[in-house]
């Protein structure tokens, strides 16, 4: 008896074109937002926190880093932290809607962060906040 025949796998979708275009926009790009804040409560104390992070978009993986400090004052005492944080992974662009890109870091550890993004001419949309961008040289 012979087997029965074996149906061929189905092909996969049709790349979007849409999703094409954001990621060869941003491959090759360097991400940028650098915030500070001051606060200060009702019983006298205060806190200050500066943070740079940055996120350079290579071929097909990435490197984020997190940097600056925050400091802490109560009752004439002071303390100051480092802020830092590093991954490294790979990255893709899932959907595009217009200009809206939603851009995926998978870090080596396996863990995931979802960006929505809008490129303009030097500055971009992270999430809703302003960052500045360029092409790697």
């Amino acid at each position: 008896m012979a087997a029965p025949p074996v149906s061929a796998a189905p092909a996969p979708p049709p790349p979007d074109p849409a999703v094409e275009r954001g990621t060869a926009r941003l491959r090759g790009t360097r991400l940028w937002r650098q915030t500070n804040g001051f606060d200060r409560d009702y019983s006298g104390g205060s806190s200050y926190v500066e943070r740079r992070t940055t996120i350079t978009l290579h071929d097909t993986w990435y490197h984020r880093e997190e940097s600056g400090y925050s400091r802490v004052s109560f009752s004439g005492m002071t303390s100051t932290s480092p802020i830092e944080a590093e991954s490294v992974g790979t990255w893709r662009v899932t959907t595009a809607h217009g200009a809206r890109l939603l851009l995926v870091l998978r870090a080596d550890d396996g863990t995931e962060q979802d960006h929505a993004v809008v490129l303009g001419t030097h500055t971009a949309q992270v999430d809703g906040q302003d960052w500045h961008w360029r092409r790697l040289s």
